[in-house]
């Protein structure tokens, strides 16, 4: 085998960025949108939708996965869909099992990791993806999203244990509890608060009811680029990682997309990164782009090795913490799918747009926020965004009063929330408190973008009709 020296390497990540980044049109193509309608779901007891739902087809069955603090999935016949006119039934029974993957709060399910650095306070399946098989098995991929912060459930309070220099309730740093304001409204302490991305897997056959059981939690899956704490937790490098988004791109590997709020005193910046890993790992082995380099580098640092969060990595940076942000955004979230007849993927990301002030109902000076598109042929190189208008992609008060937070793609069919064409697609999002809604948008000019593709090259499969769910879907 042959090798080429780290400059060798610079140089021709740097040739490939330029040359991709060209083909990319700098103009910013148009994007109609329609009107935004509801869509009816029947929660399972215990969940509600802060996040729209991941809709991932197989066979004759929808599996839907919906998350707030803890996450559920939902098994649905096929014809059950957001566009079906019918609700969608998450009370049945055999319909729906609890997925929560790893330790909550004091009270950690007994087959996952335990220890107070793994502990968390919120732990949801925020994306998901089925790989193609394997092995002859295949695999369902979760994207996990946790949070270890300082709160309070039931009269008890739990301290994080990230940050051991901030105090849930005690002076000398005062009071720093998550929960709601005095109007009611969920806010952060953020002193308090970190984040982590992890997986979760499970086999996709008969003896686990075709996905339908509790996926095993691998642990943090990639790593922020400056660390999380140093001195035994009282001095904070970063927030970590959070809102992950996870696709097979169809060429063999599984794409992880996620915000990164770690700071370097070199001047790389916080910001959206992606990492991806072989369908083979099942879960494992992230490598997260660097594009200085212009390749792919381990996304965690050795001290984290296996499940569960090791107090010991805790203060290390990511081997890959010379990546920079995808394209610069204010946003901090971020969901991708594959695009129908094309290569390459569609994002969309929603935050504050820097520098555009507004006065937000309570009087308070606040950020504009705005909600955006772009394409990429590789995961890598993103075109220039396309801005949604309107109330709910764009103003004041904008995660308290739009009805499209957290969006996410969904075919016209409603179906999957995996892969679109840009042609005519919906967008679902959720309302604060947990109603999904959904608008229909057609983006032909971004899709031309991209190149044609002659199909996937590593078809899915289909999951036979073999469910707890009766074929009559009572």
């Amino acid at each position: 085998m042959t090798s080429r020296s780290p400059v060798r390497r610079l140089a021709l990540g740097a040739l490939a960025a330029g040359l991709l980044a060209a083909a990319l049109p700098a103009t910013v193509p148009a994007a109609t949108t329609g009107a935004v309608e509801p869509v009816s779901i029947s929660l399972p007891p215990g969940i509600f939708t802060e996040i729209p739902p991941e809709i991932v087809p197989g066979g004759l069955r929808l599996s839907y996965y919906l998350t707030t603090e803890r996450s559920a999935r939902c098994d649905v016949p096929g014809d059950m869909t957001p566009v079906s006119g019918r609700p969608v039934d998450c009370q049945a029974p055999g319909r729906s099992v609890p997925q929560g993957a790893a330790d909550y709060l004091a009270s950690p399910p007994g087959r996952m990791p335990s220890g107070r650095a793994h502990r968390r306070s919120y732990f949801g399946i925020f994306s998901a993806d089925q790989t193609p098989a394997v092995g002859g098995t295949a695999t369902l991929v979760a994207a996990t999203h946790g949070e270890n912060k300082n709160v309070r459930r039931s009269g008890l309070t739990y301290p994080n244990s990230i940050y051991r220099g901030v105090d849930a309730e005690a002076p000398p740093r005062g009071k720093c509890l998550s929960g709601p304001d005095a109007a009611g409204i969920y806010r952060d302490c953020d002193a308090g608060y970190s984040t982590f991305v992890g997986t979760a897997v499970a086999p996709v056959d008969a003896a686990s009811n075709w996905g339908l059981t509790m996926p095993v939690d691998q642990g943090p899956a990639v790593w922020p680029i400056g660390g999380y704490s140093a001195v035994g937790g009282l001095f904070r490098l970063s927030h970590g990682v959070r809102h992950p988004s996870i696709v097979t791109g169809g060429d063999g590997y599984l794409y992880m997309f996620y915000y990164d709020s770690g700071l370097e005193p070199g001047g790389v910046r916080e910001g959206f990164r992606v990492a991806r890993a072989p369908v083979g790992q099942r879960g494992r082995g992230w490598k997260t782009w660097v594009q200085s380099r212009g390749e792919w580098i381990d996304s965690l640092p050795r001290e984290q090795r296996g499940p569960g969060t090791r107090p010991e990595a805790l203060p290390r940076r990511s081997p890959a913490a010379a990546s920079t942000e995808l394209f610069p955004s204010g946003s901090t979230v971020m969901t991708v799918a594959r695009v129908a007849g094309r290569r390459g993927f569609v994002a969309i990301d929603q935050g504050p747009v820097a520098g555009q002030d507004c006065r937000a109902a309570s009087g308070r000076l606040e950020e504009r926020s705005a909600t955006r598109l772009r394409v990429s042929p590789d995961g890598v190189r993103w075109s220039a965004p396309v801005e949604l208008s309107g109330p709910d992609f764009d103003g004041c008060d904008f995660f308290t009063s739009s009805r499209l937070t957290y969006p996410r793609f969904m075919n016209l069919q409603g179906t999957s929330t995996k892969e679109v064409a840009l042609d005519d697609f919906f967008l679902l999002g959720t309302q604060y408190g947990g109603r999904v809604w959904r608008v229909r948008v057609k983006a032909p000019e971004l899709a031309a973008q991209l190149p044609v593709s002659l199909g996937n090259p590593i078809p899915l499969p289909d999951r036979p009709a073999v469910s707890a769910v009766p074929a009559d879907g009572g």
